[in-house]
């Protein structure tokens, strides 16, 4: 028998210097590609959870009004939503919750019941803006010469935030402006508040709270801040009472046609503002004193 002509090859299982060339740069594109995906994921991620931080504040400021309203002690003898002892305005009323304590009196009877004066502040609104939520504990005092009236405040004016006495129970970050508004019977907007007590059925009255907030994310809390458009960016919302429109309203077409000042912010704090409302219907029962 003849040999065969054609031998079997054998099987080549050894990779060439070249193939092992190519497969390692493939690796390295593909470990390259993944290294730049995870860092896109996990700054986005990163800066998704800024902004929901702050947004999430803002939504909690707006439930804590919400609670602290709807336990508001309407009388004709507290005052609620007027000037402060520096002149200023606040969004300011007492409400029946858990306050910190207060300094008591020296003589006379306590009341039991206890009541907070609750107010809302923003403060630093050019540097570091901060919203403030002051809550502090009053009591009534009753004796025979007067009705029971609690000690800090009068019907027209409230106390100063800034007094000794009254500590901020909570402070919100990242939240550019904070103004309140009220819708009367008729849904007319009213820039301050109204409610006459010898008529409660009047469609003049308050009956809903107006809150408008402008908040920006943490990312661009932190950019502004950096690059010294903190200042800048409390500007471009304004505080001018407007007509017929809420402030949100106002912000928002500010936000839809912005100003050259605004577009020249970086683009993170472009892109990290948002606004919020919450209507806040104002406690409906008449009041018996």
């Amino acid at each position: 028998m003849k040999p065969n002509a054609h031998p079997r090859r054998e099987s080549r299982l050894a990779f060439t210097l070249v193939e092992m060339l190519v497969a390692m740069l493939v690796l390295s594109l593909m470990v390259a590609g993944l290294a730049t995906a995870t860092s896109y994921v996990t700054g986005l991620w990163l800066s998704s959870t800024g902004a929901v931080d702050n947004f999430t504040k803002a939504r909690v400021v707006l439930n804590l009004l919400d609670r602290d309203v709807q336990t508001m002690v309407m009388r004709r003898d507290l005052a609620a939503f007027v000037t402060n002892s520096s002149g200023n305005a606040t969004c300011s009323f007492y409400a029946n919750v858990p306050g910190n304590p207060g300094t008591g009196f020296s003589g006379g009877t306590y009341d039991t019941r206890s009541v907070s004066l609750v107010q809302y502040l923003l403060t630093n609104s050019t540097t570091a803006p901060t919203l403030l939520r002051y809550n502090y504990g009053v009591n009534f005092i009753t004796n025979t010469a007067t009705a029971a009236i609690p000690t800090v405040g009068t019907t027209t004016t409230l106390v100063a935030p800034a007094n000794s006495t009254l500590q901020s129970d909570t402070i919100f970050t990242g939240i550019m402006q904070f103004q309140w508004q009220f819708l009367d019977g008729t849904g007319t907007l009213q820039p301050t508040y109204s409610y006459n007590y010898t008529q409660p059925s009047a469609p003049s009255n308050s009956r809903i709270l107006v809150i408008s907030l402008a908040v920006v994310s943490n990312p661009a809390y932190i950019v502004a801040n950096k690059t010294g458009n903190m200042a800048a960016l409390a500007g471009c919302f304004s505080t001018n009472t407007p007509t017929n429109q809420t402030y949100s309203q106002v912000w928002n077409a500010f936000l839809n046609a912005p100003s050259a000042t605004f577009l020249s912010m970086p683009e993170p704090v472009r892109k990290g503002v948002r606004v919020f409302e919450r209507h806040i219907p104002l406690p409906i029962t008449t009041p018996t004193s």
